[in-house]
């Protein structure tokens, strides 16, 4: 979303929405009539793919968290050990 009086943002903008469109066009068939049904899971993606200019995730830079799906909650990670130390109680 751009702001009133500040043009800079818009090529930002234009970036985002050509890679948008480029993965949609990955799935959307050929009339082009789901693709409402597939944008929640290509922005999804996209809000959980670390972003080469930040290192992070646009899910993480917004929530402060990285994002849960569903094979971190089949398969929950826990780097100090504290998942299998619950697991044992």
């Amino acid at each position: 979303m751009t702001t009133a009086y500040h043009p800079q943002t818009n090529g930002l903008t234009e970036r985002f929405n050509k890679t948008l469109a480029d993965m949609l066009s990955m799935y959307v068939d050929v009339e082009q009539r789901n693709w409402d049904q597939i944008l929640p899971f290509v922005t999804f993606a996209y809000n959980t793919a670390r972003q080469e200019t930040t290192g992070l995730t646009p899910f993480y830079l917004l929530h402060g968290r990285e994002a849960e799906t569903t094979l971190d909650t089949i398969f929950p990670y826990s780097p100090d050990g504290a998942t299998q130390d619950y697991l044992q109680r």
